[in-house]
């Protein structure tokens, strides 16, 4: 009996801290481009060209935790326009432990990702490929 408390006392998830953390990383996309060309008449024809390589592209990533709840904030240019209010995204199913955070993002309906950040390390990494080095703000500290 005492053995199983024990593990479900370890196993138990702690209560979610008030953070807010700055995520700077990257992840690798597909080379390609778009365009459109346009005729005299204003007849126009949209076109995307892939590559066979792959570019690592940077951008940071903004979590906060408040009152329980999370929000994870991507910019635009990486969400293909996908906006949740001013960028942030609500978080589902957020596990926090003494060791790590996780939780999933929905980014528009077809798409999601979930993450993980290392309460140790500071690396966050998501299914969706984007890994960095996350640092918790001090909002009493002034950058000036």
């Amino acid at each position: 009996m005492i053995i199983g408390v024990l593990a479900l006392a370890i196993a138990a998830p702690v209560q979610a801290p008030d953070l807010n953390l700055t995520c700077p990383g990257a992840t690798l996309v597909r080379n390609g481009s778009a365009v459109t060309v346009q005729d005299n008449a204003g007849y126009s024809v949209n076109g995307v060209a892939t590559s066979s390589g792959m570019q690592s592209v940077s951008f940071t990533v903004r979590v906060r935790i408040k009152g329980g709840v999370a929000q994870v904030n991507i910019p635009p240019s990486v969400t293909g326009g996908a906006s949740g209010k001013a960028g942030w995204f609500n978080v589902k199913n957020l596990l926090v432990s003494d060791d790590e955070i996780s939780g999933l993002v929905r980014i528009g309906l077809l798409s999601s990702s979930r993450f993980a950040i290392d309460r140790r390390s500071g690396i966050i990494s998501t299914d969706g490929g984007f890994s960095g080095q996350c640092r918790k703000d001090d909002e009493a500290a002034r950058a000036f």
